[in-house]
Formats: structure tokens, sequence, C-alpha cells
């Protein structure tokens, strides 16, 4: 499961998600580079000390050093059935042995679980064939380029919104229902490819996801 899945999924559960979520913000860009992220991990977060201060630096919100534990618990647990946090996890188990995958696996399970956007070119979106065959599709169309990038960029965001509200499908449906546009034939593509992407996203879903999916999907479709 995505770290943002399972934090969204967990948050009551959490005692530190929002830390959690910003720190995992800052990890996200480098995920693909051991070296950044070993270097990362040493400066901010692998004692108490440091991670105070980075805490209270980067997110203005104060904590004491005896909740330091308890954050990497958590971390460790958002972010273990995530392999595309493969070396923060890595950095986490202190040691412990770990075969650690290529940058260009993580990279292609970053695109795999559709996070690498937003994209400014449209050629960086064509990795898959969903994408490939919808783009050839625009093409037809008299739709410039920029409109194009937008297109993907917001079915990009309301697919990954739509994921993590999962646990109540009608209120993950109002995220497509209430999406405003003010071009009807952009909003008309966007959620034509919104369709494509819930009705065929299959990266690590329960069937109870997978069925709650379908729902929305079906309900987009009409």
């Amino acid at each position: 499961m995505r770290a943002r899945d399972f934090i969204a999924y967990n948050k009551s559960k959490l005692k530190h998600s929002a830390i959690i979520i910003a720190t995992l913000q800052k990890f996200a860009d480098i995920r693909t580079d051991l070296s950044r992220t070993t270097r990362q991990y040493n400066a901010n977060i692998s004692d108490s000390d440091k991670w105070v201060k980075y805490v209270q630096r980067s997110f203005k919100l104060s904590v004491t050093t005896t909740k330091h534990w308890d954050f990497i618990q958590e971390l460790r647990k958002c972010i273990a059935t995530d392999a595309s946090y493969i070396y923060l996890y890595s950095c986490l188990q202190k040691g412990k042995e770990i075969e650690l995958p290529s940058a260009d696996v993580i990279r292609e399970r970053i695109s795999s679980q559709y996070e690498d956007f937003p994209h400014s070119i449209i050629d960086e979106y064509l990795s898959n064939d969903i994408n490939r065959s919808f783009a050839e599709t625009l093409d037809a169309k008299d739709y410039t380029e920029r409109e194009e990038i937008e297109i993907f960029n917001t079915a990009y965001v309301l697919f990954d919104e739509i994921r993590q509200d999962l646990l109540t499908p009608r209120h993950a449906a109002h995220r497509y229902k209430e999406f405003h546009c003010n071009n009807p034939s952009i909003k008309d593509e966007i959620l034509r490819l919104l369709s494509f992407y819930i009705k065929h996203y299959d990266y690590d879903f329960s069937e109870e996801q997978r069925a709650k999916l379908d729902a929305i999907s079906n309900s987009l479709g009409r």
C-alpha cells in the first residue's frame, strides 16, 4: 500500500500523522537517490535532538525529544508497504540487511503508483499504455500543449485524492462531482481520463478497496 493511502486510512490511530505527512513530502523528490535520502535522514531524523530542531525549523511545530521514538515507529509503519520509500525504510532499519533496488526500479514503482506528477512536458506522461492511448485521442482534437498538460496534471491530482478517500466512497466521489473547470470540454477530458485511471489501476489494492474503486468508476461512468 502507498504510504499516502496508509496514512489516510489510519490517521485517527497515528499520533504524528501531520509531521509524517510533511516529512514524506520532504523525501518524495529524493526517493530515487540513496545518498541524498541517507544524508537527509542523518541530518534531520536520526536522533531525537536533530528531529526536534528539524520539526521546529521546517514545520513550525513544537515537539519534545521523548516523542522521537514514537515518531520513528509510526514512520516505519507508514512506509513499510510502500516500496518507493525503500531507501528511507533502510535508514530506519539501522543497518539491518535489506536488498536495495536500483534508482530505475524505484522510479518505475513511483510511475506505476501514478505519483510522478505534475509534469510540464506531455511526453513525460507517456510511460504507460493508458496515457499513451489517451494522448492519441487528444491529438485528433484542437488542444494546445498547455491544455493537454492541464488535463493530465488535474486527472492525476483527482485520482490521488480519490484513493486517499476510499474508506468513504461517497466522499471520494465528491472529488470529481464537485470539480470545477472553466472550459467544459477540458473538464470532460479530465473526467474521461480519470475514469480510465479508476477502472484500470490495480497497484497493491485489497479486494475491498478494489470494490470501492469500482463503485466510484461506475458512478463516474453514469
